[in-house]
């Protein structure tokens, strides 16, 4: 792939400057979170695939959009969500890279305008929804020999052991074929090995450079608390520390729409400010709650798992979820919009053994409506075993979570969770 050097940055004339400079220079960094600098050479200059699997808050945008800006031809990068794309877009504005996205929300006229400036060479990055990318229109529109890159974001959407399966993801195979001279990255914030393995074999990704980041959080300290009584335990023991006189920034996961419009509203009436979100609100709605929030106008999302991908609001203080979560590959997902600035935070769960149940019946519920494979079937009844599982058992909390990640823990005693603090409370009084 061709480097090229755009001639108006300004850093100076001294010879050795390199494309790593140059990113670090445009987004404003001084150095590399880990592997970042790896994934980006295996990029451009061993022009590999790549897989990379990289914790929420490890700067995987920055890798494929530094490649964007300091390669020859387009990249395509499929992505899930609307408002992630056009967060995106209006970032890379301001660093003067050229940048569109396609999705549904957008007419003909404009679909026509950006496939003009594709095919006249004058983007850098086009973001598309996973319905899109292999649509005939498409296809046509953009050329094999327009596209230097393919991006898969949030690319556990192909597995149906991943904790957020979607179809279209799966269909994403054809892209190898259609621009078969393209290198293709896939990147993730959650894979276990199985799910690795699934979207490898799924992409083609078997000469590909494999990197797996540290699922290690230390500046997260994680509770799991049993529930009782949800509204008097959330007030007292989530969100009053955490406000108060503070006003730091939370989020407050629930399972149902109701719920979280049950709770934004008690919290609202206590003169909290609060706002719930969830796939059935409309689009403007959902974005204006999101805005509001990074802007500090509001302090508490109360939200089910429609808010999560995509945002990146680095001083939330705590997370709570007022019911066990449906996997752990979920769990760590929105925990991880926690202390994304590395200064600590709580992550909080209440949590029963009707829980489990909960979600058994909802699967059932689902699979009747759905008519769902029995593959996804019983991954997900997998992944919820292993939930419940990490509930359960007195073992340091940060352990399980490398551990089920493929990574491995060398300290005996995190300090960071409940469990651990338990154990070292009761040997120090030995």
């Amino acid at each position: 792939m061709t480097i090229t050097f755009p001639s108006d940055i300004p850093l100076g004339s001294r010879p050795g400057v390199t494309v790593y400079d140059r990113i670090l220079h445009d987004w404003g960094h001084k150095e590399f979170r880990p592997l970042q600098h790896e994934c980006i050479e295996a990029l451009i200059e061993d022009d590999r695939d790549l897989l990379a699997v990289l914790p929420t808050g490890s700067g995987k945008s920055l890798i494929f959009q530094g490649v964007a800006k300091y390669t020859s031809g387009l990249m395509i990068v499929v992505s899930p969500l609307k408002a992630l794309m056009e967060d995106q877009i209006c970032k890379l504005a301001s660093i003067e890279m050229e940048a569109a996205y396609m999705h549904s929300g957008q007419d003909h006229r404009q679909h026509a305008e950006i496939y003009d400036q594709a095919s006249k060479g004058l983007l850098d990055i086009l973001y598309v929804s996973p319905e899109r990318v292999l649509t005939p229109a498409f296809i046509t529109a953009i050329g094999p020999s327009q596209v230097g890159y393919v991006v898969i974001d949030e690319a556990h959407c192909i597995s149906q052991w991943g904790h957020d399966f979607r179809p279209d993801y799966q269909k994403l195979n054809r892209l190898r074929v259609v621009y078969n001279n393209a290198t293709i990255a896939a990147f993730t914030a959650t894979a276990t090995l199985e799910v690795r393995n699934e979207i490898i074999s799924i992409l083609g990704l078997d000469a590909a450079a494999i990197y797996v980041g540290d699922f290690d959080r230390p500046n997260l300290n994680l509770s799991l608390i049993f529930r009782q009584d949800l509204a008097d335990q959330l007030l007292r023991e989530a969100v009053y520390p955490h406000t108060g006189q503070k006003g730091h920034a939370g989020i407050i996961y629930c399972p149902t729409r109701g719920e979280t419009e049950g709770i934004a509203e008690a919290l609202r009436v206590k003169g909290y400010s609060a706002a719930a979100y969830h796939a059935g609100m409309d689009d403007a709605d959902r974005r204006d709650v999101q805005d509001r929030f990074m802007a500090d106008e509001i302090k508490i999302v109360v939200a089910t798992i429609a808010f999560g991908m995509g945002v990146d609001k680095p001083d939330v203080r705590y997370v709570v979820h007022t019911c066990m979560p449906s996997s752990i590959e979920t769990y760590h997902q929105e925990i991880g919009r926690a202390g994304r600035d590395g200064e600590p935070a709580d992550c909080i769960m209440f949590h029963h053994k009707r829980d489990y149940h909960y979600w058994m019946c909802l699967f059932e519920i689902d699979e009747l409506e759905k008519n769902l494979s029995p593959d996804i079937t019983n991954a997900r009844n997998c992944a919820l075993s292993h939930m419940d599982s990490f509930c359960e058992r007195g073992v340091c909390l940060h352990h399980q979570l490398v551990h089920h990640f493929g990574g491995t823990y060398d300290r005996e005693f995190c300090s960071a969770c409940d469990r651990c603090i338990y154990y070292e409370n009761l040997r120090s009084h030995r």
